[in-house]
């Protein structure tokens, strides 16, 4: 924790200096998700499976995550620094090298051009891959699906950004240090690569299509993975809104027979009723038969969750959650029982700003 607040300091001295001359800008910004789940039997530890990365702790009130951010924002240049403490942060960036698990995002945007329509981002910066993002306010539902925690959170290199005169299309060409990692892991000897390219004519709908292509470390094997996300979020009305994704991948089996397939598939559907009330429900299913990704005994998996969400206040945001999984041919092992499903109730209380 001390690292984390002087970490954060070090940044605030350093992007207040940027401002000097009145011309720029400086933001600071924060999130913070408390939360309480409890399924049907008790987990060992009091620790949900290995797969999930979000509300991991069980029977007991934790600290999802806590963010600090700050950002500079220049005439052509933009800069931004973003600190990150609690159980997602902990199992997220557990094989990072001491002193990079407090961070959350840390890079240096270089808009070349006067139309600035093209940027140059170096750093770290959230994941080009998936629908639902690390902070739980920009989510229909509390839960993250199955295919949003076992996808990058975060990625590390140099992303070049493209967008049309009209800005309806945005193109990305990413040159990664891994699947999702801040530093280059020894095993892997080669930089990975990703494409995004985003349609939104409006906005209403927009249509994602990404890829990663490059070396992961699997079972203590350097293996070639591809992967690529699909997804749409459609807002029907004021009241209505449903998102979309399916995701496929293809990785090198460790002793050289072949290739694993695994694919996964969600869909969300978000309702308001007021402007403070809110319901949400998704199915998901994933199905992993060679372990590629959930190294895990559950290799097929459908999900399914209902969530009502309150406004407290503007920045205040109060959620209940039913979730369920289900898993064929396994079952997952509970402190003195094993079982073929989880059944849990989560409560999150999280507040912007």
């Amino acid at each position: 924790m001390k690292t984390f607040f002087l970490s954060l300091s070090i940044g605030v001295l350093f992007f207040s200096s940027l401002t000097s001359n009145g011309q720029d800008s400086l933001r600071v910004s924060g999130f913070a998700e408390v939360y309480f789940t409890k399924d049907q039997y008790r987990w060992a530890n009091h620790t949900r499976p290995d797969f999930l990365y979000n509300h991991t702790a069980s029977n007991y009130v934790g600290l999802n995550s806590a963010v600090i951010n700050v950002d500079y924002t220049g005439e052509r240049v933009r800069a931004n620094i973003g600190l990150v403490e609690g159980t997602y942060a902990n199992r997220v960036t557990a094989a990072e090298k001491e002193g990079f698990g407090s961070l959350y995002t840390a890079n240096i945007t270089f808009l070349p051009f006067k139309n600035k329509l093209h940027e140059i981002q170096v750093g770290i910066f959230p994941s080009h891959i998936g629908l639902e993002s690390a902070i739980g306010l920009d989510n229909i539902c509390l839960s993250r699906s199955l295919v949003a925690e076992n996808t990058p959170y975060y990625e590390s290199g140099v992303r070049f950004n493209l967008k049309s005169k009209n800005k309806q299309w945005t193109g990305s060409v990413l040159i990664l240090n891994g699947w999702q990692n801040m530093n280059k892991l020894e095993t892997e000897d080669h930089a990975s690569f990703g494409t995004q390219v985003v349609y939104q004519p409006s906005k209403k709908l927009l249509v994602n299509h990404s890829t990663f292509i490059g070396e992961v470390t699997h079972a203590d094997t350097v293996v070639k993975r591809f992967y690529q996300d699909i997804y749409f979020d459609y807002h029907l009305n004021d009241h209505w809104r449903v998102q979309c994704q399916y995701d496929f991948g293809v990785q090198e089996k460790n002793n050289g027979t072949g290739n694993a397939v695994w694919q996964a598939a969600s869909i969300m559907l978000g309702y308001r009723v007021t402007e403070k009330l809110g319901l949400g429900g998704r199915l998901e299913r994933y199905a992993d038969p060679h372990h590629a990704i959930i190294g895990y005994s559950a290799s097929d998996l459908t999900g399914w969750s209902a969530n009502l969400n309150y406004s407290l206040r503007k920045n205040l945001l109060f959620r209940m959650e039913y979730r369920g999984l289900a898993t064929k041919n396994s079952s997952f092992q509970f402190e003195s029982k094993q079982s073929s499903m989880i059944n849990g109730v989560n409560l999150s209380l999280a507040l912007q700003f």
